[in-house]
């Protein structure tokens, strides 16, 4: 039986078209960011936008030699805060979302490592207590999740922290082999880390070039070729960057052909290229 009240709480005409709009182009100021902070460093070779592959994860990809790393953007207008059980396993929980996309990314990718990048500028709470031993809050947990993002599965079990884990182990219906890959692909970037331009360290030029991708990627959502990944190449040319200006990062060194592939050395230091953004890396043989 429905209850009509003299107060209503409709949404006026237009108003949820709005609100889309503007939750889509946060997501593509964020997907800008992140992808001039990824030209820039020079290993990015493709974007997905709207990839059919991706579940959720489709917000934006970004493809690299042997790595694939899919996003989901939720942000708030007002950011409050959140626990990690509800996040991930409550009634809208994001859990068995990502693991499909995390799955879905993999089967496209089948050479590739992929990882998850979760950004929300939600706060994790304070208030909460996941775990067993202070502090034991939500905020702790991905402090924790952060610092050690290669801890094996058995290590988590033994830890403070072991009925968290066992309550996602189980709400994502994954083994514990693929349970813990899960982990290790996973990251969540939480607060002012979903600021992307502050987070990738970009200046207001480079932020302005930010600004032009973001403005293009809804025109390669809509484009009539009906793409979901778009080549270095073809994002470039999409963007009309033909001024050495904008392109004078974007370098590629030719290979000899002598010169014998180490797949594992590549990916190690792509992923510490990639954890950086100032100072030096070096590879001692």
């Amino acid at each position: 039986m429905a209850i009509t009240t003299g107060r209503t709480n409709a949404t006026a005409p237009g108003e949820g078209e709005r609100r889309a709009l503007r939750g889509y182009m946060g997501q593509y100021e964020k997907a800008g960011a992140a992808i001039y902070a990824e030209l820039e460093r020079g290993q990015l070779l493709w974007i997905g936008v709207a990839d059919r592959s991706a579940g959720i994860l489709d917000d934006l990809v970004l493809g690299f030699d042997g790595l694939v790393v899919g996003h989901q953007f939720k942000t708030a207008k007002f950011p409050g805060t959140f626990t990690v059980e509800t996040f991930f396993t409550g009634a809208d929980g994001l859990l068995k979302p990502l693991v499909n996309a995390w799955q879905s990314l993999r089967k496209a990718d089948p050479g590739s490592r992929v990882e998850i990048r979760l950004v929300v500028n939600d706060y994790p709470s304070i208030k909460d207590k996941p775990g067993d031993t202070a502090p034991a809050h939500s905020a702790a947990f991905l402090d924790e999740f952060e610092r050690f993002p290669d801890r094996s599965l058995q290590v988590w079990r033994a830890s403070s922290w072991s009925r968290l884990i066992e309550l996602l182990r189980q709400a994502s219906d994954l083994d514990d082999d693929d349970f813990e890959q899960f982990l290790h692909a996973l990251r969540v970037l939480h607060g002012d880390a979903a600021d992307f331009v502050q987070f990738h360290k970009l200046s207001a030029e480079k932020a302005r070039l930010a600004a032009e991708i973001a403005n293009a990627l809804p025109k390669l959502v809509t484009d009539a070729r009906d793409k979901d990944r778009w080549s270095r190449e073809e994002l470039l040319h999409e963007l009309g960057w033909r001024d050495p200006a904008k392109t004078r990062h974007l370098h590629r060194f030719p290979v000899g052909a002598y010169v014998q592939r180490n797949r594992d050395t590549e990916l190690s230091l792509l992923q510490a290229l990639r954890a950086i953004n100032q100072g030096y890396v070096a590879l001692v043989h």
